[in-house]
């Protein structure tokens, strides 16, 4: 299971993306009860948050019947690369 959430711009900028974050969410009670959140990035207008199981994530998913679930989550941003306008 892969989710994607973009906020503001991030799909018109044109840039290479750049990885931010990469961090374990772990929920208990079919994601009713978080235990551990990711940390929130002050500042950031454009970016993409991907949320997905791994292989660990998804066996204890369903070996404990959806009671314990971890996911791995990514924050994406787009380096732009300025041009120097400076007048000589």
């Amino acid at each position: 299971m892969v989710t994607k959430e973009q906020f503001g711009n991030y799909e018109s900028i044109d840039g290479k993306p750049k990885t931010l974050l990469v961090d374990q969410e772990i929920n208990l009670f079919w994601d009713m009860v978080p235990l551990q959140k990711i940390k929130q990035i002050d500042n950031l207008t454009d970016y993409e948050i991907t949320k997905r199981r791994g292989f660990f994530g998804t066996v204890t998913y369903y070996g404990s019947m959806g009671i314990y679930s971890s996911y791995i989550v990514t924050i994406k941003t787009k380096q732009t690369t300025k041009k120097d306008t400076r007048e000589r």
